[in-house]
């Protein structure tokens, strides 16, 4: 087992049947590209779903509703293992603000641009990652949007016979 484990959040934002997207820069690209809103669970959060308002306000200034689970990715490297949970929520306001240039250096952010797009606008756009742009398009399809109460969360480790 990896000793470099995140827990990451993936937040599809809707309004008004529009997704919400930023374009950013990833060390592992040269280019930047669009993105929904991710990021990674931290100790101090009571769990996903904090994680992902938490993400949303510091990214976007977007209060949010998570309302469901879309998706879980599991990505295994050699030296890491990263488990992306995808998922829903709804705006609790609209107007989105690009984070000033001293505060997306403290949250390790790179972002140029910010939108509501359609599906028709989504499927021109390049994407950081095809799991992201092909999440999105089959959640337009088709949403099937999964409960979080999946997720059992506990204070103490299970003890198994």
């Amino acid at each position: 087992m990896t000793s470099n484990f995140k827990l990451k959040v993936a937040v599809i934002i809707e309004n008004d049947n529009k997704i919400y997207l930023q374009k950013e820069k990833f060390v592992s690209k040269d280019e930047h590209l669009w993105n929904i809103v991710t990021g990674s669970y931290e100790a101090t959060d009571s769990g996903i779903i904090e994680t992902a308002k938490r993400e949303c306000l510091e990214e976007t200034g977007l209060r949010v509703e998570p309302t469901g689970i879309v998706h879980i990715t599991m990505i295994k490297k050699p030296d890491s293992l990263r488990i992306y949970v995808f998922m829903t929520a709804k705006t609790l306001s609209t107007d989105f603000r690009l984070p000033d240039r001293e505060e997306q250096i403290r949250l390790n952010e790179s972002i140029i641009e910010q939108g509501w797009f359609s599906k028709d606008d989504i499927n021109k756009l390049e994407f950081c990652s095809d799991i992201v742009k092909e999440t999105l398009l089959n959640y337009l399809k088709d949403p099937q949007i999964y409960p979080f109460d999946l997720i059992n969360y506990q204070d103490e480790e299970i003890k198994f016979l």
